[in-house]
């Protein structure tokens, strides 16, 4: 998607300046490095800026920003290269994602999409942690680990493939394409019948999450559960369980 640096017009060059600013000012302001820069900081970055309204053209010179910056920075001099993470399949999946739903006019990205990783861990943390229901009853410590299991896994997967809480429900095991690196990658399929799907990248915490919820029998291979949907509910309790996540975890 970037050209080399040096064969870069004078526009260009200052646009791209611009735009690596804007994501140097992000990562201060996470205090996560910039140059080399983490595959999970430029997916959360070019996230943030769909959902802030940017249009697919300026997420794309975003990208192209970042990339240009860690390709001057590698011709530099003889020095150790540092590795480009616009080439991670996180970013190129995210970018590829983001940028059809924004041309689209899709809603890209949640609040749930743009969660940090020490916010996700947070919620990991006191997932499992027993809550008192509407009744006024206490979970036990069975019922709240069978729970805080699919809460994890749900937040997982709709913040790895920014997924709205339409497209949760909707998802099947047999969309998950198990990767031998511990990471995975999801199917979503369209919305509408004028619309085309996408694959979503699933990092090693969302693909564990999921193995975690699956049956026994299924992971060996024992049942065919393709057709079955992960999580089985409506949007309102997917709304309502990533509150109550959220408020245990303090966010």
């Amino acid at each position: 998607m970037g050209k080399s640096p040096s064969t870069l017009t004078s526009n260009t060059l200052k646009t791209y300046t611009s735009a690596w600013k804007g994501f140097v000012r992000f990562c201060e302001q996470h205090e996560v490095s910039s140059l080399p820069a983490g595959r999970s900081t430029v997916a959360r970055y070019l996230r943030q800026r769909a959902f802030a309204g940017k249009s697919a053209s300026a997420i794309r010179v975003d990208y192209s920003a970042i990339k240009a910056a860690h390709a001057r920075a590698n011709g530099a001099g003889p020095h150790q290269r540092i590795e480009d993470p616009t080439e991670d399949d996180l970013v190129r999946t995210t970018m590829r994602d983001l940028t059809y739903k924004v041309r689209e006019r899709r809603r890209p990205v949640n609040w749930i999409n743009l969660l940090t990783q020490e916010e996700f861990e947070a919620i990991k943390a006191t997932a499992y942690t027993p809550r008192v229901g509407k009744t006024g009853r206490t979970e036990t410590k069975e019922h709240a680990l069978k729970r805080g299991k699919v809460d994890v896994a749900l937040i997982a997967v709709m913040r790895d493939c920014t997924l709205c809480r339409y497209e949760a429900i909707r998802i099947t095991w047999g969309a998950v394409v198990w990767r031998p690196d511990g990471t995975a990658l999801l199917n979503v399929a369209p919305r509408k019948d004028n619309e085309i799907g996408y694959t979503g990248y699933l990092t090693k915490d969302a693909a564990e999450a999921l193995k975690a919820i699956r049956s026994l029998q299924a992971r060996k291979g024992m049942v065919d559960d393709s057709r079955e949907r992960i999580f089985s509910m409506t949007t309102k309790s997917i709304s309502n369980r990533i509150a109550a996540a959220c408020r245990m975890a303090g966010l």
